[in-house]
């Protein structure tokens, strides 16, 4: 009897410092295990939270209770994470070397390449990374934001971002002045862009912010996919379907910088493309897009959007407008009253260098070029 105790007791005693040896020995490798965790995700979650170096084996480490409670409470968000080179948690962009090039037949210049992330798909979602690309793909403008909004699972899962990777991160409103003096007076390009300009516009509203300049900003704007349907016909126009049309390397998807450079090299390929199948420049009959022009214009349509369905700049646009106008005298310029106004102002108390500059703070080039011709200005 009294061994049969001793041994009920040795027993316990074993048991519990097994239980106890293995408490203690619990190993990141046994958590991730348990949670079904890819060992890359898990590695780059524990990097974005400084808990390794990149250089670490986090199989090899052992995983005290505050590390797995950490682990337990972020499961969704590690599960979704979206792979970076070399577990970054900051992208590092490097613009590849492009020659420079004439969108001849595209018709687009003076534009810089935009894209944003986002909380979500509803119209009450938020920016949440934004990044301007030139035309030779820098990197003029990135930022991650910190969002108000909750962030929806697909956009964590799309992202790899959720709400605490994001919590130390700038508010929109406070990067909107260099946002802005960073696009200046160029075009905004983007795939898709009315998406983006609808997601900002709503950011701004969120943030009591003047949503007139997002317009103002916006008001020229070109999207990539109906530039391209104009001269491509194929069954999707998504970016990834693209890229493998035109045999693009594929970089990282879903993020601000690297969307913006896929849709810069698309349109490059475009523009090849149609250079090559026409065989030369001057094929394309401009006499016939002229007419088609003129007649838009004549029919009420605003420059921004035959610019956008003709595939040419606005101030080309207006030039074979003004052309037509000195010409014919058979049709008004379209001119806002109050802008005309103030351009003529500015006319008449700047000399001729300043002129240009100034004005171009209210107005779109185009638009000072059409109050001109109209005024007979600086002839």
């Amino acid at each position: 009897m009294i061994f049969s105790f001793y041994k009920r007791k040795t027993g316990l005693l074993f048991k519990t410092c097994f239980l106890l040896y293995n408490s203690i020995m619990k190993t990141i490798k046994t958590i991730r295990e348990e949670y079904h965790l890819s060992k890359d995700q898990l590695t780059q979650f524990l990097l974005e939270q400084n808990y390794i170096k990149e250089s670490e084996n986090i199989d090899l480490l052992e995983c005290p209770e505050s590390l797995e409670k950490l682990i337990s409470s972020h499961l969704s968000a590690i599960k979704h994470i979206a792979l970076r080179n070399k577990y970054t948690s900051i992208d590092e962009y490097k613009a590849p070397l492009m020659i420079p090039m004439t969108y001849t037949i595209l018709g687009i210049d003076h534009f810089v390449v935009l894209d944003t992330e986002t909380t979500g798909l509803y119209r009450n979602d938020e920016v949440i990374e934004l990044s301007v690309l030139d035309e030779l793909g820098h990197e003029l403008y990135h930022s991650l934001f910190h969002p108000q909004k909750k962030m929806a699972r697909e956009a964590i899962r799309i992202t790899g971002m959720d709400n605490a990777y994001l919590k130390n991160q700038p508010y929109f409103k406070d990067e909107w002045e260099t946002i802005k003096n960073v696009i200046g007076t160029r075009r905004i390009l983007g795939h898709n862009i009315q998406y983006d300009y609808r997601i900002m516009l709503a950011t701004a509203q969120r943030y009591h912010m003047n949503t007139q300049e997002i317009k103002y900003l916006f008001n020229d704007m070109i999207d990539s996919i109906e530039l391209i349907k104009r001269y491509i016909k194929t069954p999707s126009y998504k970016l990834k379907d693209l890229i493998r049309l035109f045999g693009i390397e594929e970089s990282q998807r879903h993020r601000a910088s690297y969307d913006c450079l896929q849709t810069l090299q698309v349109l490059r390929k475009v523009e090849r493309y149609l250079i090559e199948r026409t065989g030369s420049k001057e094929r394309i009959n401009m006499d016939t897009i002229r007419q088609a022009v003129l007649l838009s214009y004549k029919l009420g349509k605003s420059i921004e959007d035959i610019s956008i369905f003709f595939g040419i700049s606005t101030n080309e646009t207006a030039d074979l407008i003004i052309e037509a106008y000195h010409k014919e005298h058979d049709f008004d310029l379209q001119i806002d009253s109050e802008v005309e106004s103030k351009i003529l102002f500015l006319k008449n108390n700047c000399s001729k260098e300043e002129f240009k500059n100034k004005a171009l703070k209210y107005v779109k080039e185009y638009e000072i070029k059409l109050i001109i011709a109209k005024n007979k200005c600086f002839k």
